[in-house]
C-alpha cells in the first residue's frame, strides 16, 4: 500500500500519515496495490485510466464538501462508487449515501507537523481563506469594532506562504465558505502552528473540538479561553478516528 497526493495543500497530511502508518508516499501509480489518495477531486479521469491500466485500487480521502463543483463531475462521482472513501465530515457521509448511493467506510482527519514559530506574533486577529460575501462583511466589522488589533483577511493564491502567515497570528478565525460546512483542513492547521482558533459552531464535530477551539456566535467579540495544546487534540483523534480507520483499511487490504 502506499499514498499518492494530488494537491500540494495535502502534502504535510500525507508524511503525516506515511509516518504514522509506515508505508511511503509515490508519485507513480503502476502497481496492482492499494492507494490512499489525498485530493482525488483534482484529476478523477486520470486516476481511473491509471486505475484500468494497472488494476489498482484507491482509498479515496475526500476533503470536500458536498456543495463543491467536485460533485458535479461524473467522473469523481464514478471514481467514489467504484473504490473505497473515507470522509471528514458527518453530513457528507449521509449526503454521498442518499443522493448517489456512495458508502463511505469512515473518517479521516487531517494531521499537519507541529510547528515551532517566535515568541512575537504581529497578527492579533488572522483570517485565511476564499473571499466570500461573509467573510467580507466579518472583516469590515472587526476592523470596525477593534481598531486597536492588528487585524489580517488573507484572500491567497497558490504561492501565498500559509505557514508563515500562521506562525505570525496570535488568534485564527474558522469562518465557513458554505454554511454547513467545518474546514478541518484549515483549523487543524491553525492549531499546528500554535494559533488559537476562533470559529462558529459547527454541532456535528462540536465534540471533538470543544476542548481545543473556541465557538462563539459572534466573531467581533473575540473572546478566547485557555484550551488544550494541539498534541493533545492529535492524541484526541487518534483515539476517535484514527483506530477506526486503521481497523476499516486493515479489512480492505486483508
Amino acid at each position: 500500500m502506499e499514498i499518492i497526493v494530488l494537491s500540494e495543500i495535502f502534502i504535510d497530511n500525507a508524511k503525516c500519515l506515511s509516518e504514522r502508518m509506515g508505508i511511503p508516499i509515490t508519485r507513480q501509480i503502476e502497481k496492482p496495490i492499494h492507494y490512499i489518495v489525498f485530493g482525488g477531486h483534482i484529476n478523477p479521469f486520470f486516476l481511473i485510466q491509471l486505475q484500468e491500466r494497472c488494476k489498482c485500487k484507491f482509498i479515496l480521502l475526500n476533503s470536500e464538501h458536498h456543495n463543491a463543483s467536485c460533485f458535479t463531475n461524473k467522473y469523481y462521482l464514478q471514481l467514489l462508487k467504484d473504490n473505497y472513501v473515507f470522509d471528514y465530515l458527518p453530513d457528507n457521509i449521509i449526503w454521498l449515501k442518499e443522493t448517489f448511493n456512495i458508502n463511505v467506510l469512515g473518517y479521516f482527519y487531517f494531521e499537519f507537523t507541529k510547528q515551532t514559530g517566535t515568541d512575537t506574533r504581529p497578527i492579533d486577529v488572522l483570517f485565511i481563506g476564499s473571499k466570500s460575501d461573509e467573510r467580507q462583511r466579518v472583516e469590515t466589522n472587526i476592523k470596525k469594532q477593534n481598531p486597536y488589533l492588528t487585524v489580517e483577511f488573507i484572500y491567497p493564491d497558490k504561492f501565498t506562504d500559509i505557514t508563515k502567515l500562521l506562525l505570525s497570528a496570535k488568534s485564527v478565525l474558522n469562518i465557513p465558505y458554505y454554511n454547513n460546512n467545518v474546514e478541518t483542513h484549515r483549523i487543524n492547521q491553525a492549531m499546528a502552528c500554535g494559533c488559537d482558533v476562533v470559529s462558529y459552531k459547527f454541532n456535528q464535530m462540536d465534540m471533538l473540538y470543544q476542548d481545543y477551539i473556541t465557538f462563539t456566535n459572534d466573531y467581533e467579540t473575540l473572546l478566547n479561553k485557555p484550551k488544550k495544546n494541539y498534541s493533545e487534540f492529535i492524541d484526541s483523534q487518534q483515539e476517535n478516528i484514527y483506530t477506526h480507520f486503521i481497523w476499516a483499511i486493515n479489512m480492505i487490504i486483508n
